[in-house]
């Protein structure tokens, strides 16, 4: 920041508070506890985990800075914290954040970084096999048989930026504390801190058969991590989906009925049937950290069924009939439960070349 002075002696612009602003994403892979189950009350061992990190981390941080004496000691309430250093006690942001990088990416506290923006990029990765339909077996069934794999993850801060209040002493040691909580004061001021992950799929099957049926598999996995430092909780949303598809292609159907010359009518062109059924679970888990068990504070089961049949009458007109039910059944007890249905023909004419 640049401000005009014409005081004391000193005239013209001068360089006033300098401050690092922005955000910070960068590949991430937290593969190791994705697969760690939380349990119907909200209960997860990496969560524990979490938790039981911090005093490591804050030991290591508190050998890392000269001003920091002794045991922690909470001046708002007048309480020792047995196994943390002083300026970094339980909600210290410091200690949070790498207590927290190294339970979800499971990894020894006493060796992780300690500076979030001096991670290493991990791989994210995807890969499809179609290798089946070679063998001259699989050639008897399969015009197409495919298989899908795809991971991707990210580590967020969507804002960060430098904290007016941080100040160091002469060896570089943070000096200023909190006069609340009596922790130091961090180098940066960020909100949040999220960790986002998928499978997409983990596993994708589609398949094509020589008789004209085609096959899908889908399953997928995503998992929401947000470490929020404005409220002090863990927020963690999980999701499972698992799709099932059918299809069934036929040319030159005759209907079971007749035209009034009694002629049967017969269709021509490609008549497609289409089954999909899926079934989706996601819950969302609020870890207020330190302050009570852990609360289910959304989440459903949704179960979908859409059978369609596809006509093509021409190159421009496409007839439709199709059948859609969805039925939701939340995890919590202030949502009720829904059903939704929709059902039609649709006509889609196409006025292109």
């Amino acid at each position: 920041f640049f401000k005009y002075i014409d005081s004391g002696g000193i005239s013209g612009f001068q360089h006033l508070n300098p401050m690092t602003i922005g955000s910070y994403t960068i590949s991430y892979l937290p593969i190791k506890t994705l697969f760690t189950p939380v349990s119907n009350l909200g209960y997860s061992a990496t969560y524990n985990q979490f938790l039981a990190n911090r005093p490591v981390i804050s030991q290591r941080l508190g050998k890392g800075n000269r001003n920091s004496q002794g045991n922690y000691y909470n001046p708002s309430d007048s309480l020792h914290s047995p196994g943390f250093t002083d300026g970094y006690g339980p909600l210290s942001q410091d200690v949070l954040i790498s207590s927290f990088l190294a339970a979800y990416e499971k990894k020894d506290p006493g060796r992780i970084t300690l500076n979030p923006f001096n991670s290493t990029p991990m791989p994210n990765f995807r890969f499809s096999y179609n290798g089946l339909s070679k063998f001259k077996w699989a050639q008897k069934i399969f015009t197409n048989f495919t298989v899908t794999s795809g991971y991707s993850s990210t580590l967020t801060v969507s804002s960060f930026q430098s904290n007016l209040t941080y100040q160091a002493d002469n060896k570089g040691s943070a000096s200023a504390r909190d006069s609340l909580s009596g922790n130091f004061q961090s180098l940066f001021f960020m909100p949040s801190i999220v960790i986002n992950e998928q499978f997409a799929p983990l596993i994708g099957i589609d398949a094509a058969l020589k008789n004209n049926v085609t096959l899908k598999f889908d399953y997928r996995m995503s998992r929401t991590l947000t470490l929020s430092f404005a409220d002090f909780q863990m927020i963690q949303l999980n999701s499972q989906q698992i799709t099932l598809g059918a299809g069934y292609k036929i040319k030159g159907l005759k209907l079971p009925f007749k035209l009034p010359n009694g002629k049967k009518i017969r269709l021509d062109n490609d008549l497609n049937f289409r089954f999909d059924f899926s079934y989706r679970n996601s819950v969302q888990v609020n870890n207020q950290i330190d302050q009570g068990p852990p609360q289910l504070t959304s989440g459903a089961t949704t179960i979908s069924i859409q059978p369609s049949i596809d006509y093509i009458v021409s190159k421009r007109l496409d007839v439709k009939l199709f059948y859609d039910e969805q039925h939701t059944i939340p995890k919590i007890s202030s949502t009720y439960p829904t059903t939704n249905i929709k059902a039609g023909i649709t006509f889609r004419f196409s006025l292109s070349e």
